[in-house]
Protein backbone atom coordinates (compact mmCIF):
# COMPACT_ATOMS: atom_id res chain seq x y z
CA UNK A 1 0.00 0.00 0.00
CA UNK A 2 1.01 3.58 -0.64
CA UNK A 3 2.31 6.45 1.82
CA UNK A 4 -0.36 8.32 3.36
CA UNK A 5 0.76 11.78 2.54
CA UNK A 6 0.87 14.14 5.32
CA UNK A 7 -1.37 17.53 4.29
CA UNK A 8 -0.10 19.63 6.12
CA UNK A 9 -3.10 22.50 5.27
CA UNK A 10 -6.38 21.81 3.56
CA UNK A 11 -5.06 22.73 0.03
CA UNK A 12 -2.79 19.95 0.17
CA UNK A 13 -5.94 18.07 1.74
CA UNK A 14 -7.83 18.33 -1.43
CA UNK A 15 -5.24 17.73 -3.83
CA UNK A 16 -4.08 14.94 -2.80
CA UNK A 17 -7.63 13.57 -2.65
CA UNK A 18 -8.18 14.78 -6.12
CA UNK A 19 -5.56 13.00 -7.69
CA UNK A 20 -6.17 9.67 -5.56
CA UNK A 21 -9.77 9.69 -5.92
CA UNK A 22 -8.60 10.09 -10.00
CA UNK A 23 -6.43 7.14 -9.97
CA UNK A 24 -9.36 4.97 -8.22
CA UNK A 25 -11.42 5.52 -10.93
CA UNK A 26 -9.07 5.05 -13.70
CA UNK A 27 -8.05 1.89 -11.49
CA UNK A 28 -12.20 0.73 -11.85
CA UNK A 29 -12.65 1.79 -14.98
CA UNK A 30 -9.18 -1.05 -16.08
CA UNK A 31 -10.96 -3.62 -13.82
CA UNK A 32 -8.79 -3.02 -11.21
CA UNK A 33 -11.58 -2.82 -8.13
CA UNK A 34 -9.52 -4.02 -5.43
CA UNK A 35 -6.19 -1.52 -6.45
CA UNK A 36 -9.15 1.29 -6.99
CA UNK A 37 -10.72 0.15 -3.25
CA UNK A 38 -7.09 0.84 -2.00
CA UNK A 39 -7.32 4.18 -2.97
CA UNK A 40 -10.21 5.40 -1.62
CA UNK A 41 -9.18 3.81 1.48
CA UNK A 42 -5.92 5.68 1.32
CA UNK A 43 -8.45 9.27 0.92
CA UNK A 44 -10.01 8.31 4.23
CA UNK A 45 -6.74 7.89 5.59
CA UNK A 46 -5.31 11.28 4.82
CA UNK A 47 -8.36 13.35 5.99
CA UNK A 48 -8.27 11.05 9.47
CA UNK A 49 -4.45 12.60 9.74
CA UNK A 50 -5.38 15.63 8.53
CA UNK A 51 -8.18 15.88 10.88
CA UNK A 52 -5.44 15.04 13.73
CA UNK A 53 -3.81 18.57 12.92
CA UNK A 54 -6.73 20.43 11.82
CA UNK A 55 -5.85 23.41 14.64
CA UNK A 56 -2.50 23.18 13.32
CA UNK A 57 -3.18 24.10 9.84
CA UNK A 58 -2.06 27.66 8.84
CA UNK A 59 -4.81 28.23 6.11
CA UNK A 60 -7.36 28.08 9.00
CA UNK A 61 -5.88 31.08 11.05
CA UNK A 62 -6.04 33.17 7.49
CA UNK A 63 -9.14 32.46 5.88
CA UNK A 64 -12.33 32.56 7.21
CA UNK A 65 -13.31 28.81 7.28
CA UNK A 66 -14.53 27.74 11.18
CA UNK A 67 -12.44 24.71 11.98
CA UNK A 68 -15.45 22.78 13.63
CA UNK A 69 -18.10 23.01 10.40
CA UNK A 70 -14.87 22.16 7.96
CA UNK A 71 -14.06 18.72 10.73
CA UNK A 72 -18.03 17.81 10.13
CA UNK A 73 -17.89 18.28 6.71
CA UNK A 74 -14.95 15.71 6.17
CA UNK A 75 -16.30 13.13 8.53
CA UNK A 76 -19.25 13.72 6.00
CA UNK A 77 -17.09 12.54 3.24
CA UNK A 78 -15.41 9.66 4.92
CA UNK A 79 -19.04 8.54 6.40
CA UNK A 80 -19.75 8.68 2.10
CA UNK A 81 -16.37 7.28 0.93
CA UNK A 82 -16.91 4.34 3.13
CA UNK A 83 -20.21 3.92 2.04
CA UNK A 84 -18.95 3.58 -1.59
CA UNK A 85 -15.79 1.39 -0.23
CA UNK A 86 -18.50 -1.14 1.13
CA UNK A 87 -20.36 -1.53 -1.93
CA UNK A 88 -17.55 -1.59 -4.03
CA UNK A 89 -14.71 -3.97 -2.47
CA UNK A 90 -14.91 -7.31 -3.82
CA UNK A 91 -14.36 -9.02 -0.35
CA UNK A 92 -17.77 -7.61 0.79
CA UNK A 93 -19.50 -8.99 -1.97
CA UNK A 94 -18.09 -12.21 -2.22
CA UNK A 95 -20.66 -13.29 0.08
Amino acid sequence: MKDISQATDLLELIGSAIEKLKTSIDLFSEDHPQRGVEELSLVLEEIDAYLTRIDEDPLLRLAPINPSELEQRLHGVEADLSAVIAGLDPADRET
